[in-house]
């Protein structure tokens, strides 16, 4: 469930002129290298081998000095049963945004910080003023609730080489913003699934 509404998220960003990475909800991939120490890297399910060009997979939302801004979500909860109405099921779920700006490839390399106006412009297209619609879910709500205080511990989960310490300094920049989304399953509402041909290889 999850991962269907960060879907519902990214497509609400998506045209963003300053975003140039953006993925739903990540989980986190390994790969080992030649001496089998683990790398941990954020991935997400709509993230092609084309899309990923010269990067490759696991480097897609990695911050680095070719990329002007990397934008993803983490699922902070699952999904939360809130209880039932009739045939509604209802229930919530948090999501953190995660953000990486490159203030140089954004023409804003002599600010100190961007993210203010980022956030802002970021939590006025995804918080809804009306519940809204997105099957199969139905009343969907989302709420920005807190804002991270900024740190690296942001980026704890991953395993980033070293050297990419340094995207976490000027002039680079990141947040995070946690969100609620409230939403509704209509038991009547569910389209029935139905399995699809396997390609065949």
């Amino acid at each position: 469930m999850i991962i269907a509404l960060g879907e519902i998220l990214r497509n609400k960003l998506s045209g963003f002129t300053y975003v140039d990475r953006l993925a739903g909800v990540v989980q986190v991939a390994e790969k080992k290298d030649i001496s089998k120490k683990i790398s941990r890297f954020p991935i997400a399910c709509n993230v092609s081998g084309l899309d990923c060009g010269e990067d490759g997979l696991l480097n897609f939302l990695i911050p680095d000095d070719r990329k002007k801004s990397v934008i993803y979500l983490e699922d902070l909860s699952g999904a939360l049963f809130l209880g039932r109405k009739g045939n509604d099921l209802n229930y919530n779920c948090r999501i953190r945004l995660i953000g990486w700006l490159n203030l140089k490839k954004l023409g804003h390399e002599n600010d100190c910080s961007v993210t203010a106006k980022v956030v802002a412009h970021i939590i006025t297209r995804l918080e809804s003023s009306q519940q809204f619609n997105d099957a199969p879910f139905t009343r969907i709500s989302i709420t920005a609730v807190n804002q991270q205080q900024k740190s690296p511990v942001i980026f704890n989960k991953y395993t980033y080489v070293q050297s990419l310490t340094q995207f976490l300094m000027h002039p680079f920049d990141y947040f995070a913003i946690d969100f609620v989304v409230n939403f509704t399953i209509n038991k009547n509402c569910v389209p029935e699934f139905n399995a699809n041909v396997p390609e065949e290889c």
